[in-house]
């Protein structure tokens, strides 16, 4: 089996059976600029706890856990409006 593309993905992505739907293909851009700002505010990926975590493990802690908000920035930690703004866009969606 080829492996193509990055490990991590949208909960609701890795849960899906079936075709992607427009409104699973917004969700999707959503979470992925979510984690892109984590990452560009950390240096850190949102859900990667070790460089030797298997896909599988990622995408068992992306549906099981939240990311580190402590690791941002204390200046961002304290504006309520960017924490509900970025955890909004990292949060797991029930299907």
């Amino acid at each position: 089996n080829l492996v193509s593309g990055s490990p991590y993905r949208l909960p609701e992505n890795i849960l899906a059976k079936s075709n992607l739907t427009l409104q699973l293909l917004k969700a999707i851009d959503i979470w992925l600029l979510g984690a892109v700002i984590y990452y560009l505010l950390t240096s850190s990926n949102a859900f990667e706890k070790s460089d030797q975590q298997s896909i599988d493990d990622i995408n068992q802690t992306i549906l099981n856990e939240s990311p580190p908000l402590q690791l941002l920035p204390t200046q961002l930690t304290t504006n309520n409006n960017f924490i509900t703004m970025l955890s909004g866009m990292l949060i797991k969606k029930s299907s």
